[in-house]
Parts: structure tokens; C-alpha cells; sequence
């Protein structure tokens, strides 16, 4: 079921985003390394690493060469600074990819 017959197109890496309680949002693992620079991500981590309320939502974030794809996990808890813990671990894809191929790792996106 909602399976495509098309190939999956070949992830270009992968991207462990969370908000750091210091820094504000940040990339804390990238393969390969230095796929992304800090100001690639600063032009998008509030898509990356969202408010609470939109967390829990599948985005794709165009950037640059890339589109990255993601979902925003918020745990609420009072043993977090800040009460919650953002994170976000991303697929990377080259931008020119068709968004609708995309769609195919977007189940996989939410489970991690």
C-alpha cells in the first residue's frame, strides 16, 4: 500500500539537527562532514528545528544544492532545560530532485 514503482532517489546525507539550550539550533552531525555550512543553516534551521507547536510535522526545506527533508521531534518534559528537547534528523537530497519522489521517504522521515 502507497507504494511507487519509481527507484528511491539516492540520499546525498544525512543531518542530526537539535536546539541547544546555549546556542540555539544546531547541526550536531553531518555525512558527509561538512555538507552544510553554519550559515546554510542558520538561513533555515527555523524550518529545521521548529517552535513546538509546529513540531511533529514533515517538512522539505530547500537550500542551496539541497533539499532536506525532516521531521521536528519536541519531547516535553521538566527534566529538559527549557522544558522540551528539539531535535530533528534530516535526509539530504540534491535540489533537483522532484518533491513528489521525495514523498516516498516521508514515512521514514517521521519514524526516526
Amino acid at each position: 500500500e502507497g507504494r511507487m514503482d519509481v527507484a528511491a532517489p539516492l540520499i546525498s546525507g544525512l543531518l542530526f539537527c537539535e536546539f541547544d539550550n546555549i546556542s540555539g539550533p544546531k547541526v550536531t552531525f553531518q555525512f558527509p562532514e561538512n555538507l552544510i555550512t553554519a550559515d546554510q543553516f542558520r538561513s533555515v534551521s527555523d524550518y529545521i528545528i521548529t517552535k513546538p507547536a509546529l513540531a511533529g510535522k514533515p517538512t522539505t526545506v530547500l537550500i542551496d544544492d539541497f533539499k532536506l527533508m525532516g521531521f521536528c521531534v519536541c519531547i516535553d518534559d521538566e527534566k529538559y532545560p527549557r522544558n522540551a528537547l528539539l531535535f530533528n534528523f534530516c535526509f539530504v537530497f540534491d535540489k533537483e530532485i522532484p518533491y513528489t519522489l521525495l514523498q516516498q521517504y516521508k514515512p521514514l522521515t517521521i519514524k526516526l
